[in-house]
């Protein structure tokens, strides 16, 4: 399977990649369908939830929408949107080591 994850309810189907539906239990975002984040992973297995529209209030950017980031006040905002020098809560630069 070309899916990231291809077990566990998960993998292709009709040639497109499936993740887990709201309200089941996972235990990494990438697992759940787009639109939804996995909450409250802890030591134990969180749960796919709706991602917070622009404004919300947010834990991290996964709980943001796709095309938000959770910033420090604890809001999700527009990428690309914050003036520059604003601290940020998180930076990565995504490249591999």
């Amino acid at each position: 399977s070309d899916c990231y994850y291809g077990s566990n309810g998960l993998g292709c189907s009709s040639s497109k990649c499936v993740g887990l539906s709201a309200n089941t239990t996972c235990s990494d975002s990438h697992q759940c369908q787009p639109g939804y984040y996995c909450s409250g992973i802890t030591t134990t297995n969180g749960t796919c939830l709706a991602q917070a529209s622009l404004g919300a209030a947010c834990t991290s950017d996964y709980s943001c929408i796709n095309t938000a980031f959770c910033n420090s006040t604890g809001y999700c905002q527009e990428y690309f949107t914050a003036a520059t020098g604003s601290v940020l809560p998180t930076c990565a630069d995504l490249v591999a080591n």
